[in-house]
């Protein structure tokens, strides 16, 4: 194998390479998208819950104050 055909080979390996780093990145970018939305709904919710929390607390309170 001469040095410019071994350089061919070398090249042809690190462009499948570069296609498949590539590939992963654009996947991995999708992945944290979805788990960013994900994140978000669920600290929604968790606020919904605390504020819930509240005003069930609020109001057992206030009937033990009254009773």
């Amino acid at each position: 194998m001469t040095a410019e055909e071994h350089r061919k080979v070398v090249h042809e390996h690190l462009r499948y390479i570069k296609e498949r780093v590539d590939d992963n990145a654009a996947k991995l970018d999708r992945i944290n998208g979805r788990v960013r939305r994900n994140e978000k709904e669920l600290s929604f919710i968790k606020g919904i819950g605390a504020v819930v929390t509240f005003i069930i607390g609020g109001v057992i309170g206030w009937f033990e104050i009254k009773g």
